[in-house]
């Protein structure tokens, strides 16, 4: 029988965790709604650049900058959800054409690629890969794989396609020196600065779609990929997304076949 100073030692623990808790909640607050409100002004910024003219901006520089934005978002959103006590990976699915979704992103990481010198280069040789899917989640993952190829690789960062009958995969790699530790070591952690957050995003993501994550380092570079179940069939009835490109090196192709 648990005595009555163990339950009173029980009920000043939870009454601290909640205290605790709750001051959590209020010290979120604050950097939320900071953080929100640049964020808006960033969006109305950019709102403001469309309306005098893509042209004197550059279109795909503008939404170069609107994809990140539109990542700090889906960030700000996942604080929020923590800090109320809920699971920090909302998703709202739909169904979507994965290759409209690489071509915008890898579009908007050519642009800002160009401040290191760097490249980053798409050959997107499959058809139609239509999947149910978060399209700023599957964006989060993609951009957070090839933040990693341009901060820990080196030479050209190329993100390639390939399907099966029943999965697409989106396949990011570079030329880089590799990754040091086990996938999984990696993305457990403790991590050391910014190592392995991105992957345990990216991981994030696929599981979330019913998918995986998987990499392959060697001497001459990564290779990671992100797989995702497509539709059963392909055939939704639904209008296919039409990929935004603009400022990305592309090498295309109508096949419907995998990709290299």
């Amino acid at each position: 029988m648990v005595g009555p100073g163990a339950l009173l030692g029980a009920a000043a623990a939870f009454a601290l965790t909640m205290r605790l808790a709750a001051r959590r909640r209020q010290a979120l607050s604050a950097p939320l709604h900071e953080l929100r409100g640049a964020l808006a002004a960033i969006q109305l910024g950019l709102f403001a650049m469309e309306r005098r003219g893509p042209s004197a901006f550059g279109a795909d520089r503008i939404d170069a900058l609107r994809t990140q934005a539109e990542r700090a978002h889906v960030a700000v959103e996942d604080v929020d959800h923590i800090r109320r006590g809920r699971s920090a990976t909302q998703s709202r699915r739909e169904l979507v054409d994965v290759g409209a979704i690489v071509h915008r992103r890898v579009a908007a990481w050519s642009r800002l690629a160009e401040t290191r010198r760097r490249a980053v280069e798409l050959r997107w040789a499959i058809g139609a890969a239509v999947v149910r899917a978060d399209v700023a989640r599957i964006g989060q993952a993609l951009d957070n794989l090839i933040v990693n190829a341009l901060d820990h690789g080196c030479g050209v960062v190329r993100v390639t396609g390939a399907a099966t009958p029943t999965a697409v995969r989106i396949v990011v790699s570079d030329q880089g020196p590799g990754i040091g530790r086990p996938l999984r070591e990696l993305m457990q952690g403790p991590w050391q600065g910014r190592h392995g957050h991105g992957l345990a995003i990216a991981a994030r993501v696929a599981e979330l779609h019913g998918g995986r994550l998987t990499a392959v380092s060697g001497r001459l570079g990564s290779r990671v990929e992100i797989e995702l179940p497509l539709v059963p069939g392909g055939d939704t009835g639904e209008q296919a997304q039409s990929p935004r490109v603009s400022g990305a090196r592309l090498e295309l192709s109508a096949a419907s076949g995998a990709g290299s």
